[in-house]
């Protein structure tokens, strides 16, 4: 149901296949196409996508530049 969404060109279906691939693995290869779906979706606004990138990054597994990114778009995120 999530990749037809995201088939479509649809913000949820990008966000919620992107949390599938992303926690669903343990695989690096997974956890990067999943980082890939959300960024896709919060890039055209989507709130649940932002917040979880926000989440995501301020794990701290990422560089400095992306961790700033992740808790401005978590902000964005919790505003909408």
């Amino acid at each position: 149901m999530y990749r037809l969404a995201a088939e479509d060109d649809e913000a949820n279906g990008f966000c919620f296949l992107g949390c599938c691939y992303y926690y669903g693995k343990d695989d690096p290869e997974s956890e990067q196409e999943g980082l890939q779906l959300l960024k896709r979706s919060a890039d055209v606004g989507h709130p649940g996508a932002q917040y979880t990138l926000g989440v995501i990054y301020s794990e701290g597994r990422f560089e400095e530049a992306e961790l700033e990114t992740g808790n401005r778009m978590g902000m964005d995120g919790c505003r909408q």
